[in-house]
């Protein structure tokens, strides 16, 4: 008999918030890259394209009941055909409040004993002039990139997969230049959700790619400020959720959480209702 199909999508809804809980942690994490072994037999010609989509560890709901199944019996024999190796990846975020890049920042990246082998390097308020705002251009971009730069060439030799930036908030992902080859798939996209819900200077912007074949998302978001401007937080929230897709030129887009790895950083602007002490004690 078939499986119940509720009992998969509450199984579904349960792993996707292990995963968003993950996704807000800043610290350098260990993930698993998937290499995908040689296949005994080809998919057949005719099949619907959720089989393009499969990820590795993911089951992900889209499509009629029969293709859900079958997504989920290929999780189960994922061993079968999948061996797994270890990575590291590293995400700062840092809101730089319109300073200029005076101060090195190895402290920061170079901080943990083992280098990580991806970095995720986001910046928000990057440029609080309006020029920026109205005309979109700015060149801290490229201050700030040649500052990181100048500390990933102390430990290794990275490359700049990809780069994307609305107004001050600014994202770019380095990988260790061996690992390179093993990147597929790149793509980018980000959401204003700033004055009248259009202007840059609030929002978010996201960095897609594969790795073997694991997917990654990283988001990079500054959300309105504010103690009393909960509500606000959370439809900005909302609003990068359900707006920032990749391939958007295709049948069958990507969303956030079509991916196996994801990090949610940025300026967040909660607060912890709680006195500074205790937040101490509970950092510590």
């Amino acid at each position: 008999s078939s499986p119940n199909i509720s009992s998969i999508i509450k199984e579904s809804r349960n792993q996707s918030s292990v995963q968003t809980s993950r996704a807000v942690s800043r610290s350098p994490k260990l993930f698993r890259k998937k290499i995908r072994k040689s296949p005994t037999s080809s998919p057949e010609p005719n099949r619907s394209s959720w089989v393009t989509r499969y990820q590795p560890g993911v089951l992900l709901l889209k499509g009629s009941m029969r293709e859900c199944l079958i997504q989920r019996m290929l999780q189960e024999k994922e061993n079968d055909f999948c061996e797994h190796t270890n990575l590291r990846l590293f995400c700062g975020t840092w809101n730089v409040n319109g300073q200029m890049p005076i101060q090195r920042v190895d402290k920061w990246l170079l901080s943990d004993d083992e280098v990580p082998n991806i970095f995720a390097i986001g910046f928000q308020e990057l440029d609080l002039s309006t020029e920026a705002l109205l005309t979109k251009e700015s060149n801290r971009e490229e201050m700030w990139i040649d500052l990181v730069e100048g500390s990933l060439k102390q430990v290794g030799n990275f490359d700049k997969i990809s780069c994307i930036r609305l107004v001050g908030i600014l994202l770019v992902v380095y990988v260790e230049h061996k690992l390179v080859r093993y990147i597929t798939d790149v793509d980018s996209d980000l959401v204003p959700c700033g004055i009248m819900g259009h202007l840059g200077n609030k929002g978010g912007v996201a960095i897609r790619f594969n790795i073997h074949h694991s997917s990654v998302c990283i988001v990079n978001s500054h959300l309105a400020a504010h103690v009393d401007e909960v509500e606000r937080r959370n439809q900005d929230y909302h609003q990068i959720y359900s707006k920032l897709q990749f391939f958007k030129n295709t049948s069958l887009p990507y969303g956030i959480l079509d991916h196996n790895i994801i990090v949610w950083m940025g300026d967040l602007n909660y607060r912890i209702n709680t006195s500074q002490e205790m937040t101490a004690d509970i950092v510590k």
